[in-house]
């Protein structure tokens, strides 16, 4: 642990017992090698400690950064997937003639699309085929028109 710690000491009115929880808390932190400061017990029975972080957090020891978010820990919902991809076929195919869509996505975003597929083909007026592509990461796709 590393960082500023409060510990909420309710009800400690006795001097004689703030005493010894200080005493405490200093005996048991003698032995850390980190660099540590205890502040007195305030008037609402909190303690603040700092205590310096001596190694890499547990996370960036025992992890990786995600190959599908990049580390940001957020991607796009399927519904919101499947808005953004709805606007691209609308302006990929104004104008254009008829032609069937296949959208190659990854499965679970391709599973949804199957179940919206009624829905989307009414939208954008045109057969769609969406097609499970797991090569592809989570908010990659590729539309194509034949």
């Amino acid at each position: 642990i590393g960082g500023i710690i409060v510990i909420d000491f309710i009800d400690m009115k006795k001097r004689r017992n703030r005493d010894k929880v200080m005493e405490s808390l200093a005996r048991a932190t003698r032995g850390d090698h980190a660099k540590i400061k205890i502040l007195p017990i305030t008037r609402l029975g909190l303690v603040e400690m700092t205590r310096e972080r001596r190694r890499e957090s547990l996370q960036s020891m025992t992890g990786e950064q995600c190959p599908e978010c990049n580390g940001s820990g957020w991607v796009l919902s399927r519904d919101s997937l499947f808005l953004k991809i709805r606007k691209e076929i609308l302006d990929l195919t104004a104008g254009r003639p008829e032609g069937r869509l296949k959208i190659h996505l990854k499965s679970p975003v391709a599973t949804y699309f199957k179940e919206n597929k009624e829905r989307l083909e009414k939208q954008v007026g045109r057969s769609v085929e969406p097609i499970e592509d797991d090569t592809l990461p989570w908010e990659n796709y590729k539309i194509t028109i034949e």
